[in-house]
C-alpha cells in the first residue's frame, strides 16, 4: 500500500498529514455538502429521500402545484453549517419546519391528531446517504493512502 521512497519515510508522514487535515478539516463539509444534494433530489423528485418519507408526499387534494415547488425558496434554503468537525444540514425558513414535520396537535388525552398540514420530510435520517457517505469516506481515504 505504501512506497518505499529513497527519503525514507517522507512518504508515510505526507499520507498521515494528508489523512489527519481530511479527518480534522474536510470530512464534516464534504459529507455535508453531500447531503445537502442528497436532500435536494429527493426535495425535486416529492420526496422519498428519507427513510420516514420513503412513499414519497402526500399531494394537494385540489391537485394544484404545492407552495413547496411555487417560490423555490424552501428547496434553496437547504444549506449545510460546519463547526469544527462536525456539519448540520439546516433549512432557515420560518416555515420548513412545519413542512418538514407536518402540523398535528395534543389532545387532553395526550395522543397525537394530525392536523391541517401533512408532513412532508426533506430534511431527517436516511439509510441511503448513510450508505453513501460511507463509500464516500472509502474512497477518499483509499486515494489519500494510494
Amino acid at each position: 500500500m505504501f512506497k518505499i521512497t529513497k527519503r525514507g519515510n517522507l512518504d508515510l508522514t505526507k499520507k498521515i498529514r494528508n489523512l489527519e487535515k481530511f479527518i480534522n478539516d474536510d470530512l464534516a463539509g464534504e459529507l455535508g455538502e453531500l447531503a445537502v444534494t442528497h436532500f435536494k433530489k429527493g426535495f425535486a423528485i416529492g420526496g422519498k429521500q428519507t427513510d420516514d418519507s420513503s412513499g414519497g408526499w402526500v399531494s394537494k387534494q385540489d391537485g394544484s402545484q404545492s407552495h413547496l415547488f411555487r417560490t423555490g425558496k424552501l428547496i434553496n434554503s437547504i444549506k449545510v453549517s460546519k463547526y469544527r468537525r462536525r456539519a448540520m444540514v439546516t433549512s432557515n425558513t420560518p416555515y420548513s419546519r412545519m413542512h418538514n414535520d407536518g402540523l398535528g396537535w395534543r389532545t387532553k388525552s395526550g395522543r397525537t391528531k394530525s392536523g391541517g398540514m401533512p408532513q412532508r420530510e426533506f430534511i431527517g435520517y436516511s439509510t441511503v446517504l448513510n450508505r453513501n457517505s460511507r463509500r464516500y469516506i472509502v474512497k477518499r481515504l483509499r486515494r489519500i493512502l494510494k
